[in-house]
């Protein structure tokens, strides 16, 4: 098939034009109203797209594969990206997201190896699982309009140095920021868990600030961190604090961490390298025993105070 300039498309149904490999630029018909599921998916070919305003929603994985995608407008009369819409479009560096997008979905922009930087409106409410995993953003700043925040959300961005976790975030789900570049963590007032793994195998990670809010501390969060240096816990009034197996694991060069008196930690929550002291400035002796065993409570437990 030859390969056309541009083509008028006024029905861009479920899978219409899926794999087609002869599509480079098209221009969807002022009208239309929806971009089918996998409408364009696996267009390798296809590299601009013009999409009207009459346009009020694209379909999962409407762009999925589309490897010579480079840059898309997104009409502000669109509500939500959908689950996979722009998987795997590996040439993608430019989105403009409107403030008429409330939810970014699943795996939305999930392995855009080319996409450096993307602005989050303040429209946002939800950043689905995987929505930004594998791509190459630098730094992010989430809105504090966004109240959930998915698992996997920024998984495996390397090169992501800087993040901005705005207050309306309660939890911080599995993986959320594992293996990706940052060097500061800060968490914010509201959070009150951050799941396990959330930030495992970041390599360059060296200061972690948790503020008081935070009452669990989920099993390998910050594990594999080979240059992280500080890590603060202050006290939740009221609350005990959750530290699980292997939260600080593998983390070499952690050699003290202060901790409140209300922790309860498990085994094998810390290296045995790592010091861990209360707030009153003693030893705290972290349980021996297999990981399924139950928690120790540090306020009861026997402590040696640092001469």
């Amino acid at each position: 098939m030859t390969k056309h300039n541009c083509i008028l498309i006024s029905n861009p149904s479920e899978a219409a034009y899926k794999d087609n490999t002869s599509i480079v630029n098209v221009e969807i018909e002022d009208g239309v109203t929806e971009i089918g599921d996998s409408a364009f998916k696996g267009c390798t070919a296809l590299e601009n797209i013009i999409t009207p305003n009459s346009v009020t929603r694209i379909g999962e994985r409407a762009f999925e594969g589309c490897t010579a995608l480079k840059s898309i407008v997104i009409p502000d009369s669109v509500t939500e990206i959908s689950a996979c819409t722009f998987l795997y479009c590996s040439a993608l560096e430019s989105v403009i997201i409107p403030d008429s997008v409330t939810k970014i979905g699943d795996f939305a922009f999930g392995g855009c190896t080319r996409m450096t930087n993307i602005n989050i409106p303040d429209s946002v409410m939800e950043i689905g699982r995987c929505a930004f995993s594998k791509t190459s953003l630098t730094s992010i700043v989430i809105p504090d309009s966004v109240t959930k925040l998915g698992s996997w959300a920024f998984f495996c961005c390397q090169d992501l140095t800087s993040v901005v976790i705005p207050n309306s975030i309660e939890n911080i789900s599995v993986h959320t920021f594992a293996s990706t570049g940052l060097i500061n963590v800060y968490i914010p007032n509201n959070v009150t868990g951050i799941g396990p793994n959330a930030f495992a195998n970041c390599h360059s990670l060296t200061s972690v600030t948790i503020t008081g809010s935070v009452i669990y501390i989920g099993p390998g969060t910050f594990s594999r961190c080979p240059q992280l240096k500080n890590v603060v816990v202050p006290a939740a009034p009221d609350n005990i604090i959750w530290i699980y197996p292997h939260t600080f694991s593998k983390c070499p060069q952690l050699k003290s961490v202060v901790v409140p008196e209300n922790a309860s930690i498990w085994p094998k929550a810390f290296d045995e390298s790592t010091i861990v002291k209360n707030t009153n400035g003693e030893i705290v002796k972290i349980p021996e025993g297999d990981i399924c065993c139950c928690p120790f409570i540090l306020k009861k437990a026997k402590t040696d105070t640092i001469g």
